[in-house]
C-alpha cells in the first residue's frame, strides 16, 4: 500500500522537529557547560589573583618585620594595596586594628597581647597574621604565625674560641636563672677555620672543674674538647659559617647632640650616670659604674675597675677593660657592651649581666656572663680567650632596649662636686663660716663647707639665701673665696661682689652722715647767739642734705645689690642645669627639664644580615573571607 503524499511530508516534519529539538537540547547543553567552564575558570583565576594579592602583603609584612620586630604592636599598623596597578577590584589588607572590617593580626612583641583574632593564643615574641586578598568577588585569606627567635648561641665568634673548662647553659629569663632554672640551650659557635679548644687545666681552686654544654659547640674548623665534658646536643665541627650580629660601633658617636653632657676628667670613683654622655679622651673608672636608663659614648680607651650594675649601654671606639663584677639582679641589670677594639672582663666570681660586643679580641676570666657574647672581627687572628667562665644565653639580653632622657640644657660631667657658693659669714673671731642654701625651707644654714648641695636648687631658693642680708649690713666678710663654675657665674659673683663693696662704702659715708647730722643738731641746740644759730642751722641744714643725697644712693644701691643677688642665683642655677653632680648624675635633683629622649635598641636580631632568623611558622589559605 502507497502512503498519501501529504502522510508522507508529515511524517519528515515530524522527523525534522525532533532533530532541531535535539540540537537544541544539544547546543543549550554545551553553551550551558562552557558558561558553566567559563565560570569556573574566571572563578578560579580570580580566586588565584586573590591569593596573589593575600601573598602580596605577607610579603609586605615579612619585610618590615626584617627591619623592626615590633611591627605592629602598637595596634595601628596597617597594609593594604594591589598587585595590578590601577585596579580597583582586587587588592589586600593586612591591618592591626581590631576595628577594621577585615580580620585583625596580633604582634605579641613582649607578651602583653596572647590573644589574636578567633581567640588564637599568640606566644611571647611570635604574631599571629591575618592577610585577606580579593579579585572580582573571590576571597583568599591567609593565616600565619611568625616567629622572631631571640639570637640562640650565648657566644658567638668569628675568631678562635680557646677556653678552660666551660659551662655554658640558657635560660629564658633572668629571674628563672636566679631560682636555679635554665630551661634553654645555650650554644657556642665559631666561625673560624682553627679549632674550637676547650681544655683542662686542673688547679688548686676548683680541680674538679668540668665542661658543660648544654646545647651544641660548633666550629667551621676542628672541635677540641677534652675530657671530662657533657655537650648536650653535640659537636658540630666543619660547620658552616653562621651570621653573626654586625654592629656599626661608631655609628653610635652622639658627640655634639643635644642633651649630651661632655665628660671632662680622665678618671674619676663611683659613678651613677642617668642621661647621655660623650667622653672624647680615654676614661679610667676607678670604682663601680651604676646605669639609670644612661648611654654613654667614649673615643678611647675605657677602663671600670667597681664592676658595672643598672640598665644602659657603654659604647667604646676603643679598647674596654672591666674590672670587678656585681651580684645577680634579675631584672634590674641589663647593659650593652660594645667596643670597636678588644675587650677584657675580669670578675672575681660572681655576674656580668648584659650583651658583650667588640670588634677585636675578648679576654674573660672568673665570672658568668648572663647574656651574649659576640666577637665579630675583620682580624683573623683575634679570637676569644676564656678561663673559669660560665656563659648563660639569655632571653631578656638578647632582645634589650631602653629609652635615655636628657635635657637640652645639660652639657658637662666634669667630676667634681656642686660649685662652690663661697659665701657665708664670720663669727665674733672674725673667722670664715660658709653657708649653703637649705633645700628644704630655702634659708641660710651653717656650714663647714663652702658647698651647695645642687639637688632642688631654683633661683628664688638662692635669692632667699640672702634674707636678712641688704644693703645697709652686708659686708665683704661674707667672701670666702672664688667661686667656681663657668664665665657667666664668674661674671656675676663679681658683679655681686662689687655691689656689696659699694653697699660697705656707702654703708660708711652713711654712718659719717648721720653722725654729722648729729653733731650739727647739737651745735644748732647749743648755740648761743642769733648769728651762731644760723651759721648752726645752715650746718644742720647741709648735713641733712647730705644725708639724704647718701640715702638716696643707698636705696638705689639695696636695688642693685638685689638685682645683682638675682643674677648670680640665676648663673648658679644655669651652671646647675648645665652640669651633672660630683657622681655624675644630672636628673636626680630638681628643676632640671628631662625634655630630651632617645631610644636604644640593642636586641641582636635586628643586627644580623637579611632579617636573621626570621621564621614563619604556620602558613594556611583560607578560600573565603573570615
Amino acid at each position: 500500500m502507497v502512503m498519501p503524499t501529504r502522510g508522507r511530508r508529515g511524517a519528515a516534519l515530524h522527523v525534522v522537529m525532533a532533530v532541531v529539538a535535539v540540537v537544541l537540547v544539544i547546543t543549550t547543553t554545551l553553551v550551558s557547560l562552557a558558561m558553566t567552564n567559563l565560570d569556573t575558570t574566571t572563578s578560579y583565576t580570580n580566586g588565584e589573583t586573590a591569593l596573589t594579592e593575600a601573598q602580596a602583603g605577607m610579603a609586605r609584612l615579612l619585610t618590615n618585620l626584617t627591619v623592626d620586630e615590633s611591627y605592629g604592636f602598637r595596634g595601628d599598623d596597617e597594609l593594604r594595596g594591589r598587585v595590578t596597578p590601577g585596579d580597583d577590584d582586587e587588592g589586600y589588607c593586612l591591618t592591626f586594628r581590631t576595628d577594621s572590617e577585615f580580620p585583625y593580626s596580633v604582634n605579641n612583641y613582649d607578651g602583653s597581647k596572647p590573644q589574636g583574632y578567633m581567640s588564637r593564643t599568640v606566644p611571647r615574641g611570635m604574631m599571629h597574621a591575618l592577610c585577606t586578598g580579593w579579585c572580582r568577588g573571590q576571597y583568599r585569606t591567609i593565616e600565619a604565625v611568625i616567629d622572631h627567635p631571640p639570637f640562640p648561641y650565648a657566644m658567638a665568634t668569628t675568631g678562635r674560641i680557646d677556653s678552660t673548662p666551660l659551662v655554658v647553659k640558657g635560660t629564658t629569663s633572668d629571674a628563672a636563672f636566679a631560682a636555679g632554672r635554665t630551661d634553654a640551650p645555650g650554644h657556642i659557635a665559631s666561625n673560624s677555620s682553627k679549632a674550637l679548644a676547650i681544655r683542662v687545666r686542673r688547679d688548686m681552686q676548683n680541680p674538679d672543674l668540668s665542661t658543660y654544654i648544654s646545647g651544641f659547640a660548633q666550629a667551621c674548623g676542628t672541635v677540641d674538647i677534652e675530657q671530662p665534658a657533657v655537650v648536650r646536643q653535640g659537636v658540630r665541627a666543619g660547620s658552616r659559617p653562621i651570621k653573626l650580629p654586625a654592629i656599626n660601633v661608631l655609628g653610635f658617636n652622639n658627640a655634639g647632640q643635644v642633651g649630651v653632657a661632655e665628660i671632662v676628667p680622665t678618671s674619676a670613683g663611683d659613678q651613677r650616670l642617668d642621661i647621655m654622655y660623650h667622653c672624647a679622651h680615654d676614661l679610667t673608672y676607678t670604682g663601680g659604674l651604676t646605669l639609670k636608663e644612661a648611654f654613654v659614648y667614649v673615643q678611647g680607651n675605657l677602663t671600670i675597675l667597681g664592676g658595672i650594675q643598672g640598665r644602659g649601654a657603654i659604647v667604646v671606639d676603643g679598647n674596654l677593660r672591666i674590672q670587678g663584677d656585681t651580684a645577680l639582679k634579675a631584672g634590674q641589670n641589663q647593659v650593652a657592651l660594645l667596643a670597636s677594639g678588644s675587650m677584657e672582663l675580669q670578675g672575681s666570681g660572681n655576674y656580668l649581666q648584659g650583651m658583650v660586643y667588640a670588634c677585636g679580641g675578648v679576654r674573660a676570666s672568673k665570672l658568668t656572663v648572663l647574656g651574649n657574647v659576640i666577637q665579630n672581627s675583620s682580624d683573623p687572628t683575634a679570637g676569644v680567650a676564656l678561663d673559669h667562665v660560665s656563659l648563660v644565653s639569655s632571653l631578656p639580653q638578647a632582645t634589650f632596649a631602653f629609652t635615655a632622657h636628657s635635657s637640652t640644657e645639660a652639657q658637662e660631667s666634669n667630676g667634681k662636686s656642686d660649685q662652690p657658693f663661697i659665701i657665708g659669714r664670720t663669727d665674733k673671731d672674725t673667722a670664715f663660716i660658709g653657708s649653703t642654701p637649705d633645700v628644704t625651707n630655702g634659708r641660710a644654714k651653717e656650714s663647714t663647707e663652702t658647698v651647695v648641695t645642687g639637688a632642688g636648687i631654683t633661683t628664688e631658693k638662692i635669692v632667699s639665701f640672702f634674707d636678712g642680708m641688704d644693703a645697709t649690713n652686708v659686708t665683704s666678710a661674707i667672701f670666702g673665696g672664688d667661686i667656681g663654675g663657668d664665665d657667666n657665674m664668674h661674671i656675676a659673683y663679681d658683679a655681686f661682689k662689687s655691689a656689696v663693696l659699694k653697699c660697705e662704702a656707702i654703708q660708711a659715708e652713711l654712718a659719717q652722715a648721720k653722725a654729722d647730722v648729729a653733731a650739727a643738731q647739737a651745735a644748732s641746740a647749743g648755740a648761743a647767739t642769733d648769728e651762731d644759730a644760723a651759721a648752726a642751722a645752715a650746718a644742720l641744714a647741709a648735713a641733712q642734705a647730705h644725708l639724704a643725697e647718701v640715702q638716696a644712693r643707698m636705696d638705689a644701691e639695696k636695688v642693685a645689690f638685689q638685682d645683682a643677688i638675682r643674677e648670680l642665683a640665676r648663673a648658679y642655677v644655669a651652671y646647675y642645669k648645665k652640669h651633672t653632680n660630683q657622681n655624675g648624675t644630672y636628673s636626680s635633683g630638681g628643676g632640671k627639664s628631662l625634655d630630651v629622649s632617645r631610644d636604644y635598641d640593642f636586641s641582636l636580631n635586628k643586627f644580623l644580615p637579611d632579617g636573621g632568623t626570621l621564621k614563619v611558622k604556620v602558613w594556611h589559605v583560607y578560600h573565603q573571607r573570615l
